[in-house]
């Protein structure tokens, strides 16, 4: 996503069944849209009463003003809003009973499954793509790796702690049978290391394995997925957890990835392959979170038992909105841990991203509850806008000659919806307070970008530190004809483009 890349090809669901909402065609979206906003225009003034002591009556009052306009959106697009009228009459009567919690809540539940159909599109299978051959390329070295799944190689982050080989962790992509057909893919995280400065690079084993389970409830089985990962050399905490990494988890259900069913996952260790015996931590959740994953006895087996340490969506009111967060990057700086996420949230155009920086001030005890702050907004999607980009996404965090960088992908409709079209790099004037270099008008400064085939799925980049090859490595897919349709191979090539 991911946003995510491998697996998935419907909607996500991010409520239950009771609170789902269905649209179709409707010559009377109007009227509804009239008793809508009566419905809720009723309830407002109760807020006011004793009874509504723990609820804020602006936020009752924006959800239903959001309310109103997302169902307006969708029924400007010819589409029926009248299933979610016995949702907004139960709201109503929960206020006539002064129940102002709970329908403060149902309320929650009614914009959460607004929400849900557009932000969907991101769990969209990229490996669904255009029957077309194998793009050319230019100016570009591809990474290899012996022993990489059959699937290929994508999403690198590298790390070193000064003294001896670069480690990179990455995703790889299997079939889980020979020839397997979408949504038998497993998705791993793997570690990788190079002697000479990353001109070759070893396996050196999966650090997170896919998880099979057979689910509580029909369909009968799950995969738990593991990708977009980081890793850090922390010389600031303690010998045993200064090799950290961080990476989305959630579960896979015949190739639809269910984001409500995942999480930012936190593993530390003394060394690199000391990684892969370390026991994870549910790190960091957002505001689709399904409670059903606090249990491993839960219906979708979860593999971390608990709540989640953090909830991203409760650390600012600018956050609230966060429905999903996934593409972290880490950076080690001499006052803190620094960490970026992508949050992913509805809005009425469709499906908007943030970039967000958090830090953990050392020496910092990542997984306490606690930890991490709320830095600020690195780049918003009024600057992808200004940059006449696409939302951005596939967020990462890296150093150069003193100089502190973010590098995000923008996302385009060709050859597949959310394809990444090459990295933008931006340079912090301080990375203490989230601020990115800026021009005059307040338009983001770009220190460098980096691209591929204007036609391709490229981007999700790192920085390689070192060697005859340092720059930025780009990921590329490339989509192939097979008997169904088309099938996808990932790839990670050096760009040498330094900012």
């Amino acid at each position: 996503m991911q946003k995510s890349k491998y697996l998935g090809s419907n909607p996500a669901k991010y409520i239950s069944a009771e609170a789902s909402i269905g649209w179709h065609i409707s010559g009377a979206h109007f009227r509804n849209i009239l008793r809508i906003t009566a419905l809720i225009m009723f309830i407002l003034p109760a807020c006011h009463s004793a009874n509504a002591r723990n609820v804020d009556p602006s936020q009752l009052k924006a959800k239903g003003d959001r309310v109103i306009a997302l169902v307006k959106k969708r029924a400007d697009e010819g589409k029926d809003v009248s299933k979610i009228l016995p949702y907004m009459q139960k709201v109503k009567a929960l206020g006539d009973a002064g129940k102002l919690e709970q329908a403060d809540a149902l309320l929650d539940k009614i914009l959460a499954g607004l929400q849900a159909e557009e932000i969907g599109a991101l769990a969209k299978n990229k490996r669904r793509g255009p029957a077309s051959s194998v793009p050319a390329t230019t100016g570009t070295s591809e990474i290899t790796l012996a022993g990489a799944p059959d699937h290929g190689i994508f999403d690198p982050s590298i790390a070193r702690d000064g003294t001896g080989p670069l480690y990179m962790s990455l995703s790889g992509v299997a079939s889980t049978t020979s020839g397997g057909s979408f949504g038998t893919h497993a998705v791993r995280t793997y570690l990788a290391s190079s002697r000479d400065q990353g001109k070759s690079w070893q396996i050196s084993g999966i650090i997170n394995n896919d998880i099979e389970v057979t689910l509580g409830k029909a369909p009968a089985n799950g995969r738990w997925q593991s990708e977009v990962s980081t890793l850090v050399f922390d010389a600031h905490a303690p010998k045993q957890g200064r090799w950290k990494l961080i990476w989305h988890q959630y579960l896979d259900i015949n190739g639809d990835r269910k984001f409500e069913h995942g999480w930012i996952a936190y593993k530390e260790a003394e060394t690199p392959n000391a990684l892969v015996a370390a026991k994870p931590v549910k790190l960091f959740t957002a505001a689709a979170y399904d409670a059903i994953n606090d249990t491993v006895t839960g219906w979708t087996r979860s593999p971390i038992r608990g709540v989640g340490v953090n909830k991203l969506h409760q650390f600012a009111p600018v956050l609230q909105g966060c429905l999903l967060i996934t593409e972290p990057g880490l950076l080690s700086k001499a006052d803190a841990l620094y960490l970026s996420l992508v949050c992913f949230k509805s809005g009425l155009g469709g499906v908007a991203s943030d970039v967000v920086l958090l830090k953990c001030a050392h020496p910092c005890n990542a997984a306490a509850p606690g930890a991490w702050a709320y830095v600020g907004t690195a780049l918003t999607p009024a600057d992808s806008q200004a940059l006449g980009l696409g939302k951005f996404s596939g967020s990462g965090l890296f150093s150069d000659n003193g100089k502190d960088y973010i590098v995000v992908s923008p996302v385009g409709n060709t050859p597949v919806p959310e394809a990444y079209k090459g990295c933008n790099v931006f340079r912090f004037a301080d990375i203490a307070s989230g601020e990115i270099e800026r021009e005059a008008n307040g338009r983001p400064s770009p220190a460098t970008s980096v691209s591929m085939n204007a036609d391709s799925f490229n981007g999700a980049c790192a920085f390689l530190p070192a060697g005859a090859d340092k720059g930025l490595l780009i990921g590329r897919v490339d989509f192939v004809k097979v008997a169904n349709g088309a099938d996808a191979t990932f790839h990670i090539f050096r760009s040498n483009v330094s900012p």
